[in-house]
């Protein structure tokens, strides 16, 4: 072991394995103030009015579950803006679903009315993967409702030297059906 030196006065030596606990000061813990709760209760109303859901079971299921307490006294200002968002978030998610069964209702009538059950199943497994309508998002199903709304049927064939297909030209081209015809007259009664 190697000797220690010391020059000038000592005052404190210690020998052996020092070891020093010093306790942190404890740190208060700072709960929501009554504004912040004023605040978080007028959320959760205007919520639980549009999402018709009880404000008890928003609050327990919500916002308790998402900042890991058991009751509003037990949050902490930190959690505040937490609980804020887990409140926004579930009345977008209501939005959102709200607006997909819409689509999806919209879908269905319209698909119904035209016929097209067959063809819009066809074009959703085509286009995004998936037959099932519930399985889509907003802008799959917003454009699934465009191809309904624009679908045209494709145009009968006619066989060209029918009687609808000489009216089909006539109506489609007047003048160059009325030329031809007159020129083969013309050419008719000289030959």
């Amino acid at each position: 072991m190697s000797e220690q030196q010391f020059n000038g006065a000592v005052e404190q030596v210690a020998a052996g394995d020092i070891k020093n606990f010093i306790e942190a000061p404890k740190v208060e813990k700072e709960y929501l103030s009554s504004a912040q709760r004023q605040a978080l209760n007028a959320l959760v109303a205007e919520v639980s009015v549009e999402c018709e859901v009880e404000a008890r079971i928003l609050w327990r299921e919500v916002v308790h579950a998402r900042v890991g307490v058991e009751r509003i006294g037990e949050i902490l200002k930190e959690k505040y803006l937490e609980a804020q968002d887990s409140l926004v978030c579930y009345r977008d998610n209501y939005r959102r679903e709200i607006r997909t069964r819409t689509l999806i209702a919209e879908l269905d009538q319209a698909a119904a009315e035209r016929g097209l059950a067959k063809q819009l199943a066809r074009y959703c497994l085509r286009e995004f993967g998936e037959q099932s309508l519930a399985g889509l998002s907003i802008k799959q199903l917003t454009q699934a409702l465009r191809y309904v709304d624009e679908y045209q049927p494709p145009a009968p064939l006619v066989a060209p030297l029918s009687v609808a297909g000489f009216r089909m030209l006539a109506v489609r081209h007047p003048w160059h059906f009325t030329a031809v015809f007159a020129v083969g007259a013309l050419l008719g009664k000289v030959f």
